[in-house]
């Protein structure tokens, strides 16, 4: 069984093979523990606007790293195999003309920061039209456009 989960204050979300494990809050949280669980790795996840984005890369590349650092002192035979991901939204409010030239910057940077771009940000053809799922001053339904991108932390000793 393969398994994602978010979690508080550790990591967006991590994932792995669920075998064996209870089922059960003490279960998830022992087999974390102890690595019983088979996991495959973590993922952070940022979400970034064409309007504000700078910074977000290297602070996620910051954080990837600290969980590779801090993965290392848990026991458990499989902390090796881990992996460590980003996964980038990027979202332009009301359009879609930005989508390309800061998906790029955003791929440049994550480069620049030493993080390998595993699927790069395919931005979409049209705006999506929310419709009443977001709020707008005009009574208008809302639109944006969106696109996402997944960048790797390199395994050490490759």
């Amino acid at each position: 069984m393969f398994w994602v989960r978010s979690e508080w204050e550790k990591v967006d979300l991590c994932y792995g093979l669920a075998d064996p494990f209870k089922p059960t809050p003490e279960g998830w949280a022992s087999s974390w523990r102890t690595g019983a669980t088979g996991d495959l790795g973590q993922c952070e996840v940022k979400v970034c606007y064409t309007h504000l984005y700078a910074g977000k890369i290297e602070t996620l590349a910051g954080q990837l790293e600290e969980r590779r650092e801090r993965d290392k002192s848990y026991d458990a035979p499989n902390r090796k195999r881990l992996r460590y991901h980003g996964l980038i939204w990027l979202f332009q409010h009301g359009g879609i003309d930005e989508l390309k030239s800061i998906g790029d910057k955003l791929e440049a940077t994550s480069v620049r920061n030493g993080l390998n771009v595993v699927r790069n940000f395919v931005p979409s053809r049209e705006q999506d039209t929310l419709g009443p799922l977001w709020p707008s001053e005009n009574g208008e339904a809302y639109a944006c456009g969106m696109a996402l991108a997944l960048v790797e932390l390199p395994r050490r000793g490759r």
